[in-house]
């Protein structure tokens, strides 16, 4: 049945098929996987629902068990093994102290021990922020490059995006024409 006032639904598939599949995946395929029990009931014995409707038909049943959960989408990595390897320069603006207008809050911290290194408010985040703190993040011997050429600093703005602000002209920033 479904919400349609207790009536049955049109395509509700006959309960001798629902015995059939579980029959067949108990009895005669039980080493199959579902995706494959799937492919091969749809070719072989022609039989037509849903992938995802058999499964949840087999996993109701007691067929078939429930999938765990993946993993997490983002896998945390491991720290950097040695102090100063990697500084993590960040910066957020929040109303940090009640009364007083939004700052932003520069951070630097070494990944190996999570330590923060230098941290101070700034009316803007920006290069008068990020200069003065990666400045006093390697002058206190926090940061050792292992090459001349590594800066070694990580920021998450490092790479500043493209966005379609329109200028004045009536041309966006990537030089499209707007109506």
């Amino acid at each position: 049945m479904d919400q349609r006032g207790g009536r049955p639904r049109r395509k509700r598939i006959k309960a001798g098929t629902i015995e059939l599949l579980c029959r067949l995946k108990r009895d005669i395929y039980p080493n199959f996987s579902l995706r494959h029990f799937y492919e091969h009931i749809t070719e072989k014995h022609g039989v037509k629902v849903s992938y995802n409707w058999l499964r949840l038909m087999l996993q109701e049943a007691g067929v078939v068990q429930k999938e765990p959960a993946r993993g997490k989408y983002r896998r945390q990595r491991e720290r950097r093994p040695m102090v100063g390897m990697l500084v993590h320069l960040d910066a957020s603006t929040h109303e940090w102290i009640a009364g007083l207008p939004r700052q932003d809050l520069v951070v630097a911290l070494d990944d190996a021990d999570g330590r923060i290194l230098y941290a101070r408010f700034f009316p803007q985040e920006g290069t008068a922020s990020t200069w003065p703190t990666s400045r006093t993040a390697k002058s206190a011997g926090h940061y050792r490059p292992r090459h001349p050429s590594d800066s070694g600093l990580f920021t998450p703005s490092a790479r500043p995006k493209r966005t379609g602000l329109r200028h004045h002209s009536g041309t966006t920033a990537t030089g499209t024409q707007t109506s």
